[in-house]
């Protein structure tokens, strides 16, 4: 018998959890300026020009200093409601 505390599917199911996909960035971006680039790491590469903490940090304290996601900032506004 499993205990529940022990049964990753309880587990998950009491945190909220249907699923969790792990890919890579060049699999998951919809940004057409990403997408557009010729290998994993220049969409990495890019991908992270504008989303890290420091880019959209200094894109809200400085706006169009610096090129953000529009589809990140999207999610990340909208919380964790957006599906």
């Amino acid at each position: 018998r499993v205990q529940p505390s022990r049964d990753p599917t309880a587990h998950a199911v009491a945190c909220g959890f249907l699923a969790l996909c792990l890919s890579s960035r060049r699999n998951m971006c919809v940004n057409p300026r990403v997408v557009a680039e010729s290998d994993r790491e220049a969409v990495d590469a890019a991908c992270r020009s504008m989303t890290a903490s420091w880019v959209t940090e200094r894109a809200k304290a400085q706006p169009g200093s610096v090129e953000t996601c529009p589809y990140f900032d999207a999610y990340t506004e909208g919380g964790e409601d957006v599906t």
